[in-house]
């Protein structure tokens, strides 16, 4: 726990012991700090059920899939035993499922983002992940998870733990990801593929040592990173062997250097084997697009989107009834939100997102989320609220907002019927995603389908006869045992009709107007690309031949142009084209691997109710004698349960010839919504070192954090602490100097929307109301009363300049009022000579108002400096100037009567560095001028102050 008082006793052993700790150990809630919030709004009610390697946590929703979650589960753990000959010395592999990503967020194993899929932790071994319906994704993602449960147990099991789990920031990612990914097989090969092939293509493969760590790298870089070291991974075992993949990770249980470790293993250095994988990729994937004739997405359309400072995404394109105009997702600014765009004057204009609406916190964009009415009156969408999914209308004209509860919680797809009174989705119920109906007033939901085959990316024929959908299916194959195809379904006779039999994966369909053509999206020959079926004659034709892949084709409503998103040079990007444009492409046929019923064995394990089970996660001792601090004691030691929803850390260090003992515990209960955190903190020592001193203190603290939503929380905090200062005198008797209690209690307001599209905020605001008061309920001898408001607001200019602003007042007023100072890095950054007496009281008030107001300016974007030529190395990513202004005013009625204002205005610079490209750090250099005392001044600083 991060508490906001416990500050004030020191121990400087136990805390560098802390800072290290925290790397490691899962995320405790930080008071008084800004950040998004995590919401649990479920109480899991956790059962075991035990296979003969795993011990399976799970809760009611997921007792449906525990015979299959047995069969992936042990077949990835003799396949990865296999692989590396090592069988994890554990009775039980603890393995949790949640039904939905929306389940999986309130997990307090770790902290989850709304783009994990799975995650693997490596004090108890313990690997998570969520159900979403897919059998093919449940695989994989087990798969991966399984094989780094493998890589801690090779790399951290043994004596002392601890000390071993120190060096996990030095083992490289392209190697731990890597081969996470090698362990799924050819499961996403397709996407693999996609992102390799065009990185080699576009000239943007990641240098390897540029994967030590993936924290550093730029927006949609990541899954390149686990495809890119997946590919290698691939090379190596093709060059070299497959058993030099288990034996380069082994090697790293005793060595440091990658270098070292790859002489060993393979007997090259990673700049040489980065050299040669490099020039492997790029021959393949150059001879590859040469023999396919593989174009770009530009030969056959025209781009509707722009590239921007960095990488976007922009998908789910739906077309308004003029046929001119196009409603999408994009991220464009950091941040997902639906806009719409004018295809012949290219205006864009935003209609969710940003924070326009509360009831929005996330916004769905797998699968077809996106769609219109057939009038353009309303626009269909689903969204997330407090880990909830819902439906959501909004109206074209007003730019009213409604929201619909379905009653299903998990939602993946959406379409307006024909009537456009009618809502069709895909929803998850028991584990299984199925079609369901419901008016547009939330009544009357209606199940369609009822079968455990996954079903997404619904489409509605032009008279509402039939709708098109895609569904997971088991075929007979070994490498990718579960494929995705068409179906159509008759709405009033329920009879469903298999479509397209390719082998590989169809999706995202859409019917023209006339029910004659679907277009759809078919990994047929290894690459996402459009095709068009013809529904009266069943031909199929393939319409696109890209290097990369194509993804969410729509029709115009008129039947004549097609609108896509199209994977390309690390970008998905819209495209338009006359549908004639495609009519001369090569018809193809093919046929899908047989399909067979799964033979998923019966359940065989054995079942019991969840106890509380806790245990160490990490364990530091220190001890040694010395002349100069006698004998020296210190001790981190931290504790957890096996759901993380208990979380305590226990700290002491003593050194005898100071007679110093300093000592914190703090405990942390995050199983509900509102987040309980309890710290004691005490410590005894001479201050300044002076013999004839003691001075004794002690702290306790009592919080509770409760979330809102994702964006507001408000803290409550109980604070204590009492501190004796005693003086021994030439007689040797103890003489009190002086006793004080504090006893105060703080309320906060937090909220944060601020957002940005990499490492500098462009949009949102934040906002922290805080007071906190004495109270002389138990005694207390001190009485002040702080409030404190502080607000950030940001202005996205584009291309990543922004406006950045910041409103920051402090009052303190009572018997023991505090004083501010208005001067400083994060302040008025005003230059003043300390030795002023006079100035520097006028700095000083119990009452302080100061605004800065910036604009960030993008001088580097990219600069990708690495210096890796020393420990701990700075990769320094991008530079950016500031133009800024600061202004202030101080007021002190009680010592001087002054009110004073002060101001200044400068340049700075922002350097953004990350340490073992794992730890952002930022640095800043402020160059400021004040014309009310005429003096230049210069600050420095590390982290952002808004």
């Amino acid at each position: 726990m991060n508490s906001h008082k416990l500050k004030y006793i020191k121990y400087p052993l136990i805390l560098s012991l802390g800072i290290i700790a925290s790397l490691f150990f899962l995320s405790v809630s930080k008071l008084h700090s800004f950040g998004k919030n995590k919401v649990i709004v479920k109480d899991f009610d956790w059962k075991i059920y035990s296979t003969e390697h795993f011990d399976i946590y799970y809760y009611d929703e997921g007792k449906n899939i525990l015979p299959l979650l047995e069969h992936i589960l042990e077949q990835t753990y003799d396949n990865t035993a296999s692989l590396y000959d090592y069988e994890p010395p554990l009775k039980k592999i603890p393995f949790f499922i949640y039904i939905g990503h929306n389940d999986f967020e309130q997990t307090n194993i770790t902290d989850i983002s709304e783009g994990t899929g799975g995650v693997t932790e490596a004090f108890k071994y313990r690997f998570t992940v969520p159900h979403l319906g897919s059998k093919f994704w449940l695989r994989q993602v087990i798969f991966h998870e399984y094989c780094h449960v493998n890589q801690f147990n090779i790399l951290f099991n043994g004596f002392w733990k601890s000390a071993r789990l120190l060096k996990s920031p030095i083992y490289p990612l392209w190697l731990m990801e890597g081969l996470a990914e090698y362990n799924t097989g050819e499961l996403d090969a397709t996407n693999r593929e996609m992102y390799v092939r065009d990185a080699a293509l576009s000239g943007n493969l990641l240098p390897l040592d540029h994967l030590q760590n993936f924290n550093h790298l730029k927006p949609h870089q990541v899954v390149l990173a686990y495809k890119e070291s997946n590919a290698l991974m691939q090379f190596i075992a093709e060059e070299y062997g497959e058993d030099k993949l288990p034996l380069i990770l082994k090697s790293f249980r005793e060595k440091f250097d990658a270098n070292i470790v790859l002489l060993d293993t393979i007997g090259m250095t990673l700049k040489d084997l980065d050299i040669r994988f490099r020039e492997y990729l790029e021959d393949k994937y150059v001879f590859m697009k040469q023999d396919l004739d593989l174009k770009g997405p530009d030969e056959d359309a025209k781009p509707l989107t722009e590239p921007g400072t960095y990488r976007n995404f922009n998908t789910n394109p739906v077309f308004l009834p003029d046929n001119k105009t196009i409603v999408y997702s994009t991220d464009r600014k950091g941040y997902t939100e639906i806009v719409s765009l004018d295809t012949v004057t290219k205006k864009i204009k935003t209609l969710i997102g940003g924070g326009k609406f509360d009831s929005v916190e996330n916004i769905n964009t797998e699968n077809k989320t996106l769609d219109i009415s057939k009038d353009g009156k309303c626009m269909l969408f689903t969204g997330e609220k407090e880990q909830k999914d819902y439906i959501y209308v909004y109206d074209m004209k007003n730019g009213m907002l409604k929201t619909i509860n379905s009653g299903i919680n998990i939602i993946n797809s959406v379409c307006f019927y024909t009537d456009s009174k009618t809502i069709l989705f895909t929803g998850m119920q028991d584990g299984y995603n199925n079609i369901y109906s419901v008016d547009i007033t939330g009544n009357n939901l209606k199940q369609i389908t009822n079968t455990m085959d996954d079903k997404s990316d619904i489409a509605v024929s032009g008279d509402g006869k039939f709708i098109v959908f895609s569904q997971e299916e088991t075929v007979n194959s070994k490498t990718k045992p579960y494929q995705r195809n068409l179906y159509t379904l008759e709405m009033i006779t329920g009879k469903i009709t298999r479509i397209t039999d390719f082998e590989g994966d169809e999706t995202s369909p859409c019917i023209s107007e006339d029910n004659r053509t679907i277009i759809f999206v078919s990994d047929k020959d290894g690459i996402n690309n459009l095709y068009k079926l013809n529904i009266e004659t069943g031909e199929i034709n393939r319409l696109t031949n890209v290097t990369g892949g194509n993804f969410n084709p729509e029709l115009s409503p008129d039947g004549q142009h097609i609108v896509f998103s199209s994977f390309h040079k690390g970008e998905k990007h819209l495209y338009i084209a006359a549908i004639t444009e495609f009519e001369n492409q090569i018809t193809q046929t093919g046929s899908s691997p047989e399909l067979t019923q799964e033979k998923t064995p019966p359940a065989s394990g054995t079942f019991r109710n969840y106890r509380f089970n806790a245990s160490t996660d990490l364990f530091f001792p220190a001890l040694y004698y010395s002349t100069y601090e006698g004998l020296y004691l210190a001790l981190y030691w931290q504790v957890s349960d096996m759901l993380g929803n208990h979380q305590v850390s226990f700290s002491t260090e003593y050194m005898s010839a100071y007679e110093a003992m300093t000592y914190r515990i703090t405990y942390s209960y995050l199983k509900l919504r509102p987040q309980l955190l309890f710290g004691f903190a005490g410590s005894g020592q001479h201050p300044y070192m002076i013999k004839e001193w003691y001075e004794l203190q002690s702290q306790q603290q009592v919080g509770v954090l409760y979330p809102l939503n994702r964006y507001n929380r408000f803290e409550f905090i109980f604070f204590t602490n009492y501190e004796v200062k005693d003086e021994w005198t030439e007689e040797n008797l103890k003489k009190e100097l002086g006793k004080w209690h504090e006893h105060t209690f703080t309320i906060s307001y937090i909220r944060d929307t601020a957002e940005g599209k990499y490492l500098e905020s462009t949009s949102g605001s934040r906002l922290r109301l805080s007071t906190e008061k004495t109270t002389n309920i138990f005694g207390a001898d001190r009485d002040y009363t702080n409030i404190k408001a502080e607000l950030h607001k940001f202005y996205h200019l584009g291309r990543e300049h922004a406006l950045a602003l910041r409103l920051l007042s402090r009052l303190s007023y009572g018997q023991d009022r505090r004083s501010f100072r208005i001067f400083g890095y994060d302040k008025v950054k005003m230059d003043y000579r300390e030795r002023d007496s006079l100035q520097e009281m006028n700095a000083v008030g119990s009452d302080i108002l100061i605004s800065n107001i910036e604009w960030r300016i993008p001088i580097s974007k990219d600069l990708n400096y690495h210096m890796w030529y020393m420990f701990p190395d700075f990769f320094f990513k991008s530079f950016y100037g500031v133009v800024f202004a600061d202004a202030g005013n101080v007021r002190d009625e009680y010592f001087t009567g002054s009110s004073n204002f002060y101001y200044s205005y400068g340049i700075g610079f922002k350097f953004h560095t990350f340490i073992l490209e794992m730890f952002h750090f930022q640095m800043n250099l402020f160059y400021s001028y004040s014309p009310i005392n005429g003096r230049m001044g210069n600050y420095f600083s590390i982290g952002s102050v808004f």
